[in-house]
């Protein structure tokens, strides 16, 4: 028997499964005070009851962290060394013990997958490990377990629930109608009954429908079509590894900002389906316009509504550890995740630069006429000079894209101006001496001080 800290004994279902366990004559071992985000101590521990009293089954009551440590102890019965082999993946999960789970907690789906995440604080680690033998036996649901789950771990759940059903709502590979659908309605139930669940905790209803949801928002039925490797729960595995955050919490905190990053004009009619079908939010807007509405309407949904705190800030969380977080996040690689604009941007760029280099004239071929040669020479003149500053307009463009992400979006304006006003000053000093050649150097000068001016303000004001 797995349990966490206790409360499982307050809330009175402790002394009912020993009951119902005693009246079938069972032995009964307890691994208790499992932590949340179990640790791989707490896994062996567990593991070496299992051996030394030769355990048939494990009933696990709790929330997802105690249910993803009793896979994990599932799995590490049947190997002799470190439980950490199997989860760092140096072993393979050969054999397990059967898994039977009461739930107290909705949010991780646990009960109803075949994956759980351990931690290891003595590496700062926290890694996902999953097999088909790990997958629960039987689980039991019943909504009025959940109605002493505390306001703010109602909401840290809800939050994960929806981190789990968005992570596969965007995605790169494409989908089908009626999945997008199933997707969109589990999150419209989070969004009505969270709040209701957190106002009256005893409400069956409200604790019902998050139950439920949170059990199919991850048990695989809605990622038939999904390939593309999540990205949120990669970065929030990282702060609850190094500071032992919940992980809703951080979710929740990350994910506006990861969709506000990612949200461009290939992926805004994505964006906008979520924004409308999850949140009302007017149809009638253009894709990008309704996007940053939908992304706004979940900010609040999480920091007002759910009240979870804003920033990593408030968590007393810099950037200490942010390098190796990062590497860690991403596999010591790139996390091939739902955002791809920017290498085409890049690509773009270099394209841009090599074509206006050494082709412009095929360009200007379009527009130039009767005008004559010596009007194609100034136009080839003009784009040979502005081509080698692309690449300066790329570097714009991924800062322009962060501080609107950010909500920042007073810095792109103002830098946008300030470089219009050098254009327009150069251009008319350096036109006399250089012709076209200095219109086209004022621009590429305009640009590289848009830059200058963001860097500072993105150095100065720490936005890193």
């Amino acid at each position: 028997l797995c349990y966490g800290g206790g409360s499982i004994k307050k809330i009175g279902l402790y002394g009912e499964v020993i009951d119902e366990l005693k009246k079938e004559n069972l032995e009964i071992f307890e691994l208790n005070g499992i932590e949340p985000n179990p640790r791989v101590t707490s896994v062996n521990t567990g593991a070496n009851i299992c051996k030394k009293e030769k355990i048939d089954v494990l009933l696990a009551v709790g929330g997802g962290s105690v249910i993803d440590c009793t896979k994990a102890i599932a799995a590490a019965t049947f190997y002799e060394g470190d439980a950490w082999d199997i989860v760092t993946k140096k072993v393979p999960v050969i054999n397990c013990l059967p898994l039977v789970t009461i739930l107290t907690l909705s949010a991780t789906g646990s009960e109803m997958d075949a994956g759980g995440v351990i931690s290891n604080l003595e590496t700062n680690d926290k890694i996902g490990v999953a097999s088909p033998l790990m997958q629960p036996k039987v689980s039991f649901l019943n909504p009025k377990n959940t109605f002493t789950v505390s306001p703010y771990q109602t909401a840290c759940g809800a939050a994960d629930i929806l981190s789990h059903i968005m992570e596969t709502y965007f995605n790169t590979t494409g989908s089908m109608y009626m999945l997008d659908c199933f997707m969109e309605g589990m999150m419209k139930t989070v969004v009505k009954y969270a709040p209701t669940a957190m106002k009256e905790p005893e409400n069956e209803e409200a604790r019902a429908n998050l139950m439920w949801t949170s059990s199919w928002a991850i048990n695989g039925f809605a990622r038939a079509c999904q390939k593309c490797n999540w990205s949120c729960h990669p970065m929030e595995h990282q702060l609850s590894a190094y500071y032992d955050i919940t992980h809703g919490l951080g979710l929740a905190i990350l994910t506006p900002r990861w969709m506000r990053y990612i949200l461009d004009e290939t992926n805004s009619e994505r964006f906008k389906n979520f924004a409308v079908s999850v949140f009302g939010i007017d149809s009638s807007l253009d894709n990008m316009a309704a996007s940053l509405k939908g992304i706004e309407a979940l900010e609040k949904f999480f920091f007002e509504d759910l009240k979870l705190t804003k920033t990593l800030t408030e968590l007393n969380i810099d950037r200490t550890h942010f390098d190796i977080m990062a590497e860690k996040a991403c596999g010591n690689g790139v996390l091939k995740g739902f955002k791809e604009a920017m290498i085409l941007i890049q690509l773009v760029c270099i394209l841009m630069i090599l074509f206006l280099f050494f082709k412009s004239d095929v360009l200007l071929n379009f527009f130039v006429f009767d005008e004559g040669q010596n009007v194609l020479n100034y136009g080839i003149h003009y784009f040979k000079i502005i081509s080698m500053f692309y690449i300066v307009s790329l570097v714009g463009s991924i800062f322009v894209g962060y501080y609107r992400g950010t909500g920042h979006v007073n810095i792109p304006v103002i830098g946008t101006t300030l470089q219009i006003v050098i254009r327009v000053i150069l251009s008319y000093l350096l036109v006399g001496s250089m012709g076209i050649g200095g219109v086209a150097l004022a621009t590429g000068i305009g640009w590289i001080g848009i830059i200058i001016f963001q860097i500072t303000v993105f150095i100065k004001n720490k936005y890193y």
